[in-house]
């Protein structure tokens, strides 16, 4: 459901730290 959010919003991945990209991917 996460990458969903991502998918959504372009800007939203670059927002976020790099641990919760990890956490989610």
């Amino acid at each position: 459901m996460n990458k969903n959010l991502f998918k959504i919003s372009p800007g939203f991945e670059d927002i976020m730290p790099a641990e919760y990209r990890e956490l989610v991917h």
